[in-house]
């Protein structure tokens, strides 16, 4: 009784072993979809990351992502964006008569005596700069994804009230972000309140989720750089 039981046991698991190594055989030599492969192909022969180019296309021949949204936007787009739109919006002559006077407002406050012209003189604009864009996250969920705040030190030096210069801001701002962000909104005293479309949301997390090299749609830095991050050993173990 006892031969035959162990008989028995050894059959099946000799059996039970030829079946799992079937399965693994046939899954192994299973051929996956021949639009996956041909994509597959694409991205392992690309040496960066892919773009939308490279991405599958429907029936229709269309690309899923616009050509125009090939990286995903920063704030660091969005500030040059809103640098572009007040260079077009304001002439830089304006704002360098009103720099200059309020740079004179500002000495005869100090000093009784009025300021030399050769001392005002020297302050130059050439054009904005990303540091007068004023953009920063929003501080509120319903005020939007971004704020601009550029309009409220800047009306003053253009003989401007707050909302009237956000208004030519907004104009000139809208058209060069329409295909990513809504209308901006002007609120308050003249913040500008910039909310990115569901459209571009949604086709970044699919851009996102489709990067091969696992850096979520991320482009490279044009200038690499080493940084160097000092952990000065405070304790870890108690807030900061």
């Amino acid at each position: 009784m006892t031969v035959r039981f162990w008989l028995a046991s050894q059959l099946i698991v000799f059996f039970s072993t030829i079946a799992m190594m079937r399965i693994i055989t046939a899954a192994a030599t299973r051929k996956p979809p021949s639009s996956f492969i041909s994509y597959a192909s694409r991205i392992s022969c690309a040496k960066t990351a892919p773009t939308i180019s490279s991405l599958p296309r429907h029936k229709t021949g269309t690309a899923l992502y616009s050509t125009s949204q090939q990286q995903l936007k920063s704030i660091q787009w969005l500030k040059e964006t809103v640098v572009q739109a007040l260079n077009e919006a304001f002439d830089p002559v304006d704002v360098k008569r009103g720099i200059e006077e309020a740079v004179q407002k500002q000495q005869q406050k100090k000093s009784k005596e009025a300021p030399s012209p050769s001392v005002v003189s020297n302050y130059q604009f050439s054009g904005f700069t990303t540091s007068d864009a004023m953009v920063t996250p929003a501080t509120k969920p319903e005020f939007g994804d971004y704020q601009c705040n550029a309009a409220m030190g800047l009306a003053k030096k253009v003989g401007m009230k707050p909302r009237d210069c956000s208004s030519r801001i907004s104009d000139k701002l809208s058209p060069l972000i329409d295909s990513v962000m809504e209308q901006p909104q002007i609120a308050g005293p003249g913040f500008i309140n910039l909310t990115f479309r569901k459209e571009y949301l949604s086709e970044a997390i699919r851009q996102m989720a489709r990067d091969a090299n696992g850096r979520l749609a991320i482009p490279y830095a044009a200038k690499k750089q080493k940084i160097v991050v000092d952990f000065s050993s405070p304790n870890i173990a108690k807030e900061m």
